[in-house]
C-alpha cells in the first residue's frame, strides 16, 4: 500500500511513474523511484528498485513489453542474470537501471517488466509509464 501511495503522489505532479503490478510476487518491493520525474528526449532516466528476497533465487527469465502511444511495439525475453547479479541472495537488495531516451523519441511509453524463476513463479512485476517531452519545447 505504501508503494502505491508513493507512486500515486509522484504521478500527481510528474510524467514518469513506476508501480508494482503484482503484490503477490516473491520479491517484496520496498520502494520504487524514477528520476528525473520530468522526462525529455535525449536524456537518461534512472530506475531504483529496493526489494527483499525471502529466498535465494538462482535465476530465471525477464520479459519486457513496450507500448508506444498505446501501440504494442516490442517484447524482449532474456535471462534475469543479464540485468542483475545472480544468484539473487536472500535479504535486502537495491537494483539501479539506467536507460537512455533517444533524442528523436517523444510521446507516451508504457513498459512492463516481469521476472519469473525457472519454475515460472512470479518474482517481480513493474509497470513504467513515461510521457516524454521534446527537449525543444
Amino acid at each position: 500500500m505504501r508503494v502505491f501511495l508513493l507512486s500515486y503522489l509522484c504521478s500527481v505532479n510528474s510524467i514518469a511513474v513506476i508501480t508494482n503490478c503484482n503484490k503477490y510476487s516473491v520479491l517484496e518491493i520496498k520502494s520504487l523511484h524514477i528520476q528525473p520525474p520530468n522526462v525529455y528526449s535525449g536524456q537518461n532516466i534512472t530506475l531504483r528498485v529496493n526489494y527483499r528476497s525471502p529466498v535465494d533465487i538462482m535465476g530465471g527469465m525477464s520479459l519486457t513489453t513496450t507500448r508506444y502511444n498505446y501501440v504494442f511495439t516490442n517484447s524482449v525475453k532474456d535471462s534475469i542474470c543479464k540485468s542483475v547479479v545472480c544468484p539473487i541472495q536472500r535479504g535486502q537488495r537495491e537494483e539501479i537501471f539506467i536507460y537512455n531516451i533517444p533524442v528523436w523519441l517523444t510521446g507516451k511509453i508504457n513498459t512492463r517488466i516481469t521476472w519469473n524463476d525457472f519454475n515460472n513463479t512470479p518474482l517481480l512485476c513493474l509497470d513504467i509509464s513515461l510521457k516524454i517531452k521534446s527537449k525543444m519545447n
